[in-house]
């Protein structure tokens, strides 16, 4: 049997993505699927990142009718299913998930990437031609302008907008993306893990370890070189979101990029971190934002209400848990 991994930091997508791949196949035909699965990861975020300039987000962004309901877009399949996720989890959570945030974002102060320092004072008083701010007109409209006025057609994969609404897909694309790569892999091996900063597909079990399972540590948010707890999971997609990484501050307020739909800013309130178990990255990286942005008392009850696994963290480091998620984790399977 024969293990390979590969990590690239802070290369793709503004984080850490690392794979591993168990099996009896060759070496060099384990190396070639991991290559492979990185660039599905560096085509996601070349044609999604807002941060980007001429790619399918932004001429999406650019698109819009203010008369003529009848006019479609046409959608490659990747924004389609995105899309149409979108609005599935915008009602499944009661508008908690919502794409259609990117105009608060940047009156958050979210005005340029991660790896930039997300904020730059002048950037939206100047006449610059950045995607961003190509992105981000018609920043008064955003109260009429949501999600949910996107209307789908699925047969020709095409989708009507108004001119006012624009996305931010950061609250879904690294999950759909880490699924995509899942989907990819799973068609040659049984035995692997895909981990792109904390959005996380498990698959089979770990072999190098020994495990019947994969075991996942849950970080302090405080101190990062301490687990909270561990999950021991299998076939699942994991996801933590948390208000401690992606911070930065503006006018003398400190801000994140966890945008409450119905306040239009950066969430407040008792979380430090959220992490959920699915079948999916996808719907745990989007849950885990949801479940945040609801806050631990809404956000427990809604877990129990959907049968949810969720685990909190608040400010004081308190744990708060869903009785769904008890069964993952590894202490309670120890005692």
């Amino acid at each position: 049997m024969n293990f390979l991994q590969k990590e690239i930091k802070n290369e793709i997508m503004a984080t850490d993505i690392l794979i591993c791949i168990y099996d009896e196949e060759p070496k060099e035909e384990i190396q070639k699927s991991i290559d492979e699965s990185f660039k599905i990861f560096r085509d996601i975020e070349k044609r999604f990142s807002r941060f980007l300039p001429n790619n399918e987000l932004s001429s999406f962004n650019s698109f819009g009718l203010l008369k003529n309901p009848k006019e479609n877009i046409q959608l490659s399949d990747d924004l389609y299913q995105m899309l149409e996720k979108s609005l599935s989890f915008n009602k499944f959570t009661n508008g908690a998930f919502d794409i259609s945030i990117l105009p608060n974002l940047i009156n958050e102060g979210y005005n340029i990437s991660k790896t930039k320092g997300y904020y730059k004072p002048s950037i939206l008083n100047s006449k610059s031609n950045s995607p961003t701010l190509q992105s981000s007109s018609n920043l008064n409209t955003v109260k009429t302008s949501k999600i949910m006025d996107l209307v789908l057609n699925k047969q020709e994969k095409t989708v009507t907008k108004p001119l006012a609404l624009k996305i931010d897909l950061g609250g879904i694309a690294k999950g759909y993306a880490v699924d995509k790569v899942s989907k990819f892999l799973k068609e040659k091996y049984s035995n692997f893990l895909i981990d792109a900063g904390g959005d996380i597909y498990s698959s089979g079990i770990d072999l190098k370890n020994n495990y019947q399972y994969w075991a996942i540590d849950i970080e302090n948010p405080l101190l990062t070189n301490i687990s909270s707890d561990t999950l021991i999971v299998s076939d699942k997609g994991i996801a933590t979101s948390g208000i401690n990484r992606r911070k930065w501050t503006k006018d003398g307020i400190q801000k994140n990029h966890i945008i409450n739909p119905k306040t239009g800013k950066s969430v407040s309130n008792d979380i430090l971190s959220v992490t959920v178990i699915t079948d999916t990255a996808t719907q745990s990286d989007v849950l885990a934002k949801s479940l945040l942005i609801m806050g631990i008392e809404k956000g427990i009850k809604f877990s129990e209400e959907k049968e949810i696994a969720s685990y909190f963290i608040d400010k004081n480091l308190k744990i708060f848990k869903s009785s769904k998620i008890n069964k993952y984790i590894w202490k309670e399977q120890t005692n």
